[in-house]
């Protein structure tokens, strides 16, 4: 039987590095036993990696072409779940999503207007922000749903 995993926690974290780089890898930057780390990697185990380790795997998969560290996002999903107060409001979450709806809007329509003739930097530098804007409202979404899950939301 295939275990689930949540694809924000840390054993797909783990999961993601071992894929580039290898459990012997994992193991030999961690100092810990090819076993030990595959138990991280492992979502019924409550085994992980200490912080220091964690910031040792994402520096060598970034290092191993990696475009991201992913176990610092999952550190950082964790902690939103935990920190977040009210996830559940449906007033916030309808707020949330009416914020990016609104952003990704203003992003697409800028990105638009650069496509009709040669945009200026100044046109550019600001579809870079509402791009930037929408991300954000995009990132306020994901870690409210996140936290929804971490309450034990069915």
């Amino acid at each position: 039987m295939t275990k689930r995993v949540d694809p924000t926690g840390i054993p797909a974290a783990i999961r993601e590095i071992a894929a580039l780089i290898g459990w012997e890898a994992i193991a030999a930057a961690t100092g810990k036993g090819k076993r030990a780390v595959q138990y991280w990697g492992d979502p019924e185990s409550k085994r992980s990696p200490t912080m220091l380790q964690a910031a040792a795997l994402d520096a060598l998969y970034l290092e191993r072409g990696g475009l991201f560290a992913p176990l610092r996002d999952a550190f950082n999903v964790f902690a939103d779940r935990r920190l977040s107060p009210t996830v559940a409001d449906p007033d916030m979450i309808v707020a949330e999503l009416t914020c990016m709806a609104r952003e990704a809007g203003e992003a697409i329509t800028a990105g638009i207007q650069l496509v009709g003739g040669k945009p200026s930097r100044a046109m550019i530098h600001a579809t870079l922000i509402e791009v930037s804007e929408g991300s954000d409202a995009f990132d306020a979404v994901e870690r409210r749903l996140s936290a929804m899950l971490g309450e034990g939301v069915a």
